[in-house]
């Protein structure tokens, strides 16, 4: 069965009907390369906003849309840009918490 996938404009981004929700079993989006520089964009936006340099934000926008068109496959996302900005501010945590364990382990050797 083919994939239906339908964007429709929301006040947080597009939602994305994948095959799931349409009753077949392909799992994958039909986004186009527009679409997903866009979310690129605007999570490289969000992580330098923080603070980060741009070789962090590129770093968080690859890891993070690598994220997103797993749970879009998935049929697991109800926003894109939510989801990418969530996924964005996980990762800048997670690099947080590697960096400040190394720290721990240069104190304590």
């Amino acid at each position: 069965m083919a994939c239906r996938v339908r964007q429709e404009k929301s006040a947080i981004g597009l939602r994305v009907q994948t095959a799931a929700e349409a009753g077949g079993e392909h799992r994958h989006t039909d986004l186009s390369d527009a679409d997903w520089r866009a979310v690129r964009h605007a999570v490289l936006v969000y992580v330098r906003r923080r603070g980060h340099s741009q070789d962090v934000a590129e770093d968080v926008a690859q890891e993070s849309l690598t994220k997103l068109l797993h749970y879009t496959r998935q049929g697991q996302t109800a926003s894109l840009y939510a989801l990418a900005f969530k996924i964005a501010a996980n990762s800048l945590v997670d690099r947080f918490r590697e960096a400040l364990g190394e720290r721990l382990d240069e104190i304590q050797h």
